[in-house]
């Protein structure tokens, strides 16, 4: 799963002793928790630790919002990562997911910064409207009776996987967000999965209880977008 990119390179020195700099992420990654909120990242992190869980969190900025993710790192493999991963479900009822893409984070900063240069002496060009453009449709993702953490990807050129992140969120009970697409697929990673619906300008793609074979976690997923 491709996390969000870095804030700053100011946001890589731990602000707490449950922070962690990005730079300092290796390996396999296993996640906890992610929220907007600081002091609920660090209890939480206060919550595992009683566990014996070595959480920390690292500090984040996608498309202008803070988030706090809380992981424990270094393992080695995949299968490492999994198999914690399920001691974690199996003794504590945790509902965690993995991935291997934190040790990347710290590799956009530099690119952040140089965008962020190149922005300010771009000149404006005025785009021309052009007939016959592509229709967008607009895709609602909503949390039914539970918190949903949810990825949204594009796909990659060649519609074969995952692209660039649309959008993370994290969506309470009834709320829901919305992305427009003019694409045949979209891509998904989210927790508590079971509690989500997807629908097209009221045409229901996946029912509550669908997503995630029964697991909460759901992690690159294809949503075809049927369009007919």
């Amino acid at each position: 799963v491709k996390m969000a990119t870095v804030q700053s390179a100011r946001s890589e020195r731990p602000a707490s002793p449950y922070a962690i700099s990005p730079k300092d992420v290796q390996g396999w990654v296993v996640y906890l928790f992610s929220s907007k909120s600081k002091k609920s990242a660090e209890r939480e992190i206060r919550r595992y630790r009683a566990k014996d869980i070595k959480a920390r969190y690292i500090r984040v900025n996608s498309k202008g919002n803070v988030w706090y993710h809380v992981l424990v790192s270094g393992f080695a493999s995949e299968r490492k990562a999994a198999e914690y991963k399920k001691f974690l479900k199996e003794s504590y009822g945790i509902d965690a997911w993995y991935n291997n893409s934190a040790h990347r984070i710290t590799k956009v900063v530099a690119k952040q910064v140089a965008d962020a240069k190149k922005s300010r002496t771009k000149k404006t060009v005025r785009k021309v409207p052009q007939t016959g453009a592509v229709v967008s449709h607009a895709v609602r993702f909503r949390a039914v009776d539970a918190d949903v953490w949810l990825q949204i990807f594009a796909a990659n050129k060649s519609g074969t996987r995952k692209g660039k992140m649309l959008k993370e969120v994290l969506l309470k009970p009834g709320q829901y967000t919305t992305i427009n697409t003019s694409t045949d697929a979209l891509w998904i990673t989210s927790g508590n999965a079971p509690a989500l619906t997807i629908s097209m300008e009221g045409k229901l793609l996946a029912g509550y209880g669908t997503l995630g074979s029964g697991n909460k976690v759901l992690r690159n997923y294809r949503l075809n977008i049927d369009k007919n």
